[in-house]
């Protein structure tokens, strides 16, 4: 079987609705299409960049050569480049994922059930997962009157080999504004 490979170079990530839109003969849709909805009218498939980084997130893995690349990158200031959402999750495909879900009509829900089709695969399969590294990240746009609050997400992971269970440990440290 041929490799699989998702094409993002012309895709289009509307910030203003959220969604990346794909066109209707894009491959990508054949794998996924039951967690997007079809704009027959534009000729696109709309997917919800929220679940996009989801299952990209949930097919990755820190990079083991330098587990603190991440460390500054910041909610709010970094974005994952769709380039990346499309690498990672092609390479999960190519090592055997397939999410087996069979779409209810309810794309929300049916996107929820291949994020947890790919956790569950995830775990089975560290060794194959796409490592993050800093350049799958790019600087968002300063928000214009605000001063954003700055929020660190860390995502720790560990395989323990002979219980072949992955551990996901997350910590969520923000600063927050008091009414006082």
């Amino acid at each position: 079987m041929a490799a699989v490979a998702f094409q993002a170079a012309a895709l289009v990530y509307d910030h203003a609705t959220g969604n990346i839109d794909v066109p209707v003969a894009h491959n990508f849709n054949q794998y996924f299409g039951i967690m997007s909805i079809n704009n027959a009218a534009a000729g696109i498939r709309e997917y919800k960049i929220q679940q996009m980084q989801m299952l990209a997130f949930s097919l990755c893995r820190r990079n083991p050569a330098n587990n603190a690349e991440l460390d500054q990158l910041f909610y709010g200031q970094h974005g994952i480049t769709e380039m990346s959402i499309f690498q990672i999750i092609a390479q999960s495909v190519n090592a055997g994922f397939a999410h087996g879900v069979v779409a209810t009509g309810n794309t929300l829900a049916d996107g929820f059930s291949i994020i947890r089709a790919a956790q569950c695969w995830a775990q089975q399969n560290t060794g194959v997962l796409h490592a993050l590294t800093a350049a799958s990240f790019y600087q968002l746009p300063a928000l214009q009157g605000a001063l954003p609050t700055r929020v660190k997400i860390s995502y720790s992971e560990s395989s323990t080999v002979e219980r072949g269970v992955r551990k996901i440990l997350t910590s969520s440290v923000s600063s927050t504004k008091s009414n006082v």
